[in-house]
C-alpha cells in the first residue's frame, strides 16, 4: 500500500512506480480521498474552492495518470494470450 498526498504529482508518480519495481506491476488503483467545505455561493472563498477541486478532481486525475501505463502493461500481460488487447 503507498500513501500519497492528494495533490502530489510526483509522489504519486514515485508511488507507482515503486510498486511497479517492488511487485513487478500494479493491479489496482484506489482513490480514496474527497472533502466537501459548505458555504454559500455569496460567502463561499476561492480558496475553499480550489482546495476541493484539487482533492476531489486534481488529485484523481494526477493518480491515474501516474498509474495509466503499469495498469495497461498488467492488462495487456493478463489478456494478452486470449488474443484480447489492452490500451
Amino acid at each position: 500500500m503507498c500513501w500519497v498526498p492528494t495533490t502530489g504529482a510526483l509522489s504519486a508518480s514515485c508511488c507507482a512506480a515503486g510498486r511497479v519495481e517492488t511487485f513487478g506491476g500494479l493491479d489496482i488503483l484506489v482513490n480514496n480521498a474527497g472533502i466537501l467545505i459548505r458555504g454559500v455561493v455569496d460567502d463561499y472563498s476561492l480558496d475553499d474552492f480550489d482546495r476541493m477541486v484539487a482533492v476531489n478532481v486534481r488529485a484523481v486525475f494526477v493518480a491515474v495518470k501516474a498509474a495509466v501505463a503499469a495498469l495497461t502493461r498488467g492488462l495487456a500481460r493478463d489478456l494478452g494470450p486470449r488474443a484480447i488487447t489492452a490500451s
